[in-house]
């Protein structure tokens, strides 16, 4: 299927650049396009867990637990390489004949794609701060863990006991890890 999928994205670059239209093409069928499309979801899917490991935990994969979600100015350049490259792809798959589910996915996800976190941040900056502050929390938390515990440190143990209070605020969050370390020495 993998296969299949490449092939059609090479078949679509190729078109676009030779400047054949896709839809203009009667050897990409409905179903294909249908199924380019669903590789492209699931792709953006596991590129997003693989770029955002702490979501990718709190989803119960564990693929990524060997590192934290990267704020830095370049990784943030990266993921906003990653969209322009998902949307341009998104958009060369042609939607005519796709049922009226599948044309709403497109439209849900191109549209995402094309919404700029800029415009979250300018609409909800408590939001975006208080997100921010309770990721650096974790870190912290997590580096103290790991540094008391060395060895004993289980980063899926860690996951599922910070994970399973739920909602709590830092200092109940806190208290919490502190409890935890204590139980694991």
């Amino acid at each position: 299927m993998r296969n299949q999928t490449l092939v059609f994205f090479f078949a679509v670059c190729c078109s676009s650049l030779a400047g054949t239209a896709v839809a203009d093409s009667p050897a990409v069928s409905v179903a294909s396009r249908v199924a380019a499309q669903s590789a492209l979801f699931e792709e953006r899917y596991q590129s997003d867990l693989e770029t955002h490991p702490e979501r990718a935990t709190a989803y119960g994969d564990y693929r990524y637990n060997d590192r934290l979600d990267d704020y830095s100015p370049a990784a943030i350049n990266r993921r906003h390489a990653a969209d322009r490259d998902f949307l341009a792809r998104l958009n060369a798959i042609p939607t005519e004949g796709f049922s009226e589910q599948d044309a709403l996915s497109h439209a849900v996800l191109r549209n995402t794609l094309q919404q700029s976190e800029t415009d979250r941040y300018i609409a909800w900056p408590a939001q975006a701060l208080s997100y921010k502050l309770g990721q650096l929390k974790f870190r912290e938390l997590r580096e103290r863990a790991q540094k008391e515990l060395g060895q004993k440190f289980d980063i899926r143990s860690f996951h599922d006991e910070m994970l399973s209070g739920g909602v709590l605020p830092l200092d109940l969050l806190d208290s919490r890890t502190t409890s935890w370390i204590r139980a694991q020495k």
